[in-house]
């Protein structure tokens, strides 16, 4: 890999992160050569600093406004900021539509701010593959927060807590059979829960929604609004607490995660093997193709 390139990303210059970017989306033979290269490179300069905050959440509860108005707070306190947010694929044309931007336009305009819209490219769990790959070039970029905003699909989109540090949940307020199973899935493995849209007619069912979330769950849940800046400095201080408090939790979830990633890449590279093995050949017997894999896979070990 270049060391111009490195030394460009180290500098944080834009065009050199949106190069890097592209290179560890793509799915070419050449590119997957040079994201290993890259991120292998980047991983030595990773800021420990930087601050990842994975946002879930179902569709249209507002999870881009939020983000928003949290970064526009930020930036107010000189903090750079990336957010990668990550589009839904077309079943149809494998296209996306990478909106979310449009919803962010403070911060797509701000010099110390890097939006990023990311197709999902049907990866499960509410991310792209490339997520990790993004995240390392912002960390060692030194930026100050990274959000990640999921696609937005419900329950089973939790794939981005085990690549964040503070996993936040956003929900719309609920009624009757909504808050049915509160404890399962999503809402177990998120640090913070915000009720969002607790404004106008929907204020008071908010509070009640976060009253019953709160029976249920040990964590901060709280109502908000892009309406109400007081609500906004409270979800910060909420995560800037996490940060405090969590110093060690966050620790042992870095090297965790760093485990599970290494896992992910091996698993990754031997699909690959299987799948141009098995292209190669007409599968008559499945078995007797499952010998000959193992037998090639041992030697590659």
């Amino acid at each position: 890999m270049n060391k111009e390139i490195i030394s460009s990303i180290l500098n944080g210059d834009r065009r050199a992160i949106a190069k890097a970017l592209t290179i560890v989306e793509s799915t070419t033979d050449k590119d997957r050569a040079l994201t290993e290269s890259l991120i292998s490179k980047l991983f030595e300069y990773k800021n420990t600093s930087t601050r990842i905050i994975g946002f879930s959440g179902i569709t249209g509860s507002g999870k881009s406004s939020l983000i928003e108005e949290i970064g526009k707070r930020l930036l107010e306190q000189n903090k750079k900021i990336a957010v990668l947010a990550i589009d839904p694929s077309s079943p149809i044309h494998g296209g996306s539509i990478l909106g979310d931007k449009t919803r962010m336009s403070t911060l797509s305009n701000h010099p110390d701010c890097f939006v990023r819209p990311v197709p999902s490219k049907f990866n499960n769990g509410g991310i792209s593959r490339s997520t990790r790959e993004a995240v390392s070039i912002f960390s060692a970029a030194k930026y100050d927060y990274i959000f990640i905003e999921t696609v937005g699909v419900g329950q089973t989109e939790y794939s981005v807590s085990e690549l964040c540090d503070c996993f936040v949940v956003n929900l719309l307020p609920a009624t009757g059979d909504e808050l049915q199973g509160v404890k399962k899935g999503i809402n177990e493995l998120a640090d913070i829960i915000l009720i969002n849209k607790a404004d106008g007619a929907l204020e008071t069912q908010a509070n009640l929604t976060v009253n019953e979330y709160k029976k249920s769950l040990m964590k901060p849940i709280v109502s908000t609004s892009i309406y109400a800046p007081e609500k906004i400095e409270e979800i910060i201080k909420l995560i800037d607490n996490f940060f405090f408090t969590e110093t060690e939790t966050i620790k042992i979830k870095r090297e965790l995660q760093n485990q599970q990633w290494a896992k992910s890449l091996v698993v990754n590279d031997l699909e690959q093997i299987i799948d141009a093995v098995t292209e190669k050949s007409k599968i008559a017997n499945p078995y007797h193709e499952k010998k000959q894999l193992i037998e090639k896979l041992k030697k590659l070990i």
